[in-house]
């Protein structure tokens, strides 16, 4: 039976989609960032590793790395002796990275930046930190206590902004699976890219296949 460029590529394009999904799935780049965010204690709204709600990062998880539309794309399917493919064009179109900015500071890399914060915001990110077992001393008469009335949390919190004012923040590498050479985005679509071309070959035989990439980081 002889299938038409259409089928073709509606069977390649599965074939394409499997590949990547699998790969990605097997990096876990997701789960891999939300480890290095859990571990660096960037947590307090728990906004920034809450990526299926806020959307802090894309994609939110590992099996969502191609829910855009035109994701793959198969451009075209040349057919030969035997109504078998002997090329075949593929579009790969991922987009990643950390989509809100006011965390864009917190990663390495980003400028140093220098400012005097807005207290009140500190002090509610103090509270946040002391529900979970994290302790804020305060200092009066020479006894050191747990700040708890809003006065001392802000007392605190002016301290913090100081420290922030004149030394900045400490930045943290929790992207750093984006672009691990072994296991991050350009490693997995190598992988990925690899697997159709052996997939194709072992289905059709010689089969010139250009694959196409298109990566775009959201990194702001």
């Amino acid at each position: 039976m002889a299938f038409s460029e259409a089928q073709y590529k509606n069977f390649i394009k599965v074939i394409a989609v499997g590949a990547v999904a699998k790969e990605f799935r097997k990096s876990a780049i997701m789960k891999k960032i939300e480890s290095n965010i859990r571990r660096d204690n960037l947590i307090a709204t728990g906004e920034l590793v809450a990526f299926k709600a806020s959307k802090s990062i894309i994609p939110t998880s590992d099996d969502r790395w191609l829910v855009d539309e035109g994701g793959i794309k198969i451009k075209t399917v040349n057919i030969g002796p035997k109504n078998r493919p002997v090329a075949v064009s593929v579009s790969i179109k991922l987009r990643y990275g950390l989509t809100e900015g006011r965390y864009f500071y917190l990663t390495s890399g980003s400028p140093q930046k220098r400012w005097f914060p807005n207290i009140n915001e500190i002090a509610k990110w103090i509270k946040v930190k002391q529900t979970r077992g994290k302790s804020f001393k305060i200092k009066k008469n020479g006894i050191e206590r747990e700040a708890q009335k809003d006065w001392e949390v802000k007392s605190v919190a002016f301290l913090i902004a100081r420290e922030i004012s004149k030394s900045g923040i400490i930045k943290r590498d929790f992207l750093e699976p984006f672009k691990n050479k072994s296991y991050g985005v350009e490693a997995s679509l190598a992988r990925a890219n690899k697997r159709i071309i052996e997939r194709l070959f072992e289905l059709y035989g010689t089969t010139f296949v250009d694959i196409q990439n298109d990566v775009i980081s959201n990194v702001l």
